[in-house]
C-alpha cells in the first residue's frame, strides 16, 4: 500500500471514529478531482453543505526544524468549501502527528510565494515545535478535534 493511501486511511478513520456517526465521507468521482475527500454531515436536512479536502503531505527538516510543503499554484481551486490539511506522517510510528487544516481561500493570502524548479509555488512551513507561533498557527488541529471542526464548518455554511 502506497503511503498516500494510508495518510487517505488515516485520515478517514480520524474522523470517522471521532464524528460518531454525524459525518459521510466520500472520495471524489473521476480521477481528475483537485481534492482527496468530501465531507458532509449526515441527515437530509443538510444536503447543502460540503466540504473538500485535499490532503499535503509535509516533509520533516531537521536541519531547519520545520515542516515543509510546497503547493504549485494552479493544484487547488481557492474556494470556502476546500481545506488544504496539511500534515506530516511518520513513517516508523505509521501515524500522522500533526495536522493544519486551511480554506484554500485563505492559503494563497497566508503562504509564501517562492520559485522552485522555475515554477511559482505557494510554501507552507512551519516550525517542527508547534508552540512556536506563526501564520499557520491558529489552523493547526488535534487529531481528535479533526471531526469536531469539520461539522462546525459545516454547521457556519448550511
Amino acid at each position: 500500500m502506497k503511503i498516500q493511501e494510508k495518510i487517505l486511511d488515516k485520515v478517514i478513520d480520524w474522523i470517522v471514529t471521532t464524528s460518531a456517526g454525524q459525518l459521510i465521507i466520500t472520495k471524489p468521482l473521476g480521477e481528475s478531482a483537485m481534492v482527496d475527500l468530501v465531507i458532509e454531515k449526515r441527515g437530509k436536512y443538510y444536503n447543502e453543505a460540503k466540504a473538500y479536502l485535499q490532503i499535503r503531505e509535509c516533509e520533516k527538516r531537521l536541519a531547519e526544524k520545520v515542516y515543509r510543503t510546497e503547493v504549485p499554484e494552479g493544484e487547488f481551486e481557492p474556494n470556502e468549501n476546500i481545506f488544504l490539511l496539511f500534515l506530516y506522517f511518520d513513517i516508523v510510528a505509521q501515524d500522522i502527528t500533526n495536522i493544519w487544516l486551511i480554506p484554500a481561500d485563505v492559503f494563497p493570502e497566508i503562504a509564501k510565494t517562492v520559485f522552485s524548479n522555475d515554477k511559482k509555488v505557494l510554501l507552507f512551513e512551519t516550525s517542527i515545535d508547534i508552540k512556536e507561533r506563526n501564520q499557520f498557527s491558529k489552523f493547526l488541529v488535534n487529531k481528535d478535534d479533526l471531526s469536531r471542526v469539520l461539522k462546525e464548518t459545516l454547521s457556519n455554511n448550511n
